[in-house]
């Protein structure tokens, strides 16, 4: 009877561990996206642009654990053109690569989501 209760537990915390990255990883990336809106504004893209590049090398390691290698380098690849296009000021490849960003950004929160397509 231990064991089952033991198990019972252990299968509680497993549960509970992955809702929290799933959370965690919801209010990251949405966070992300708020961020990505304001390099809509010219004056507030530099300031954006290093929040957005600082919260996704902190959260990276994190997205890692349950995002596949293509999404993580598909954005590390987006995210590094789009500072590219920004700092050569060519205006048609930044609005590109910005919305290049926010589709990666809506892909990260798609595939955390907790639907049947994605468990399966």
């Amino acid at each position: 009877m231990k064991a089952f209760w033991a198990s019972v537990i252990l299968f509680a915390v497993l549960i509970a561990c992955i809702w929290g990255n799933a959370v965690y990883m919801q209010k990251t990336a949405q966070a992300m996206h708020s961020l990505s809106a304001k390099l809509n504004e010219p004056q507030q893209r530099e300031a954006a642009l290093a929040k957005l590049e600082e919260a996704w090398e902190n959260s990276r390691t994190v997205f890692s654990l349950t995002v596949g290698y293509r999404e993580l380098d598909r954005f590390d690849e987006i995210l590094t053109q789009l500072r590219w296009a920004y700092e050569s000021k060519n205006a048609a490849e930044f609005t590109r690569f910005h919305r290049l960003l926010e589709d990666a950004i809506d892909e990260l929160i798609r595939t955390e989501r907790f639907e049947i397509e994605n468990l399966l």
